[in-house]
């Protein structure tokens, strides 16, 4: 599971605020919501918060949710190969 006080650098989240409003200012109302609500998130389990959220039609706006799920894909990626790793004992 990722980290969540680090899953989501301060810089992104920065940027996802920005990109909310800037959704907010274009009538996007609903990613303006989900970059909001993905901004301020520090629960756990951020990369399935994003993906239960719906994230992925924001991705073709804004480049900070495009950011935000290439960090995903690379945290499921390792979080499979973790689980596909022959337990030693």
């Amino acid at each position: 599971m990722a980290d969540p006080d680090t899953f989501i650098p301060i810089d992104l989240r920065n940027a996802l605020d920005a990109d909310a409003d800037r959704a907010a200012h274009a009538g996007d109302r609903k990613c303006a919501e989900i970059l909001r609500q993905l901004a301020a998130y520090a629960g756990p389990n951020a990369p399935q918060h994003a993906r239960d959220l719906g994230v992925e039609p924001c991705t073709r706006h804004y480049a900070s949710a495009r950011e935000l799920m290439r960090l995903v894909v690379i945290a499921e990626a390792e979080a499979e190969k973790r689980r596909q790793r022959p337990k030693r004992g």
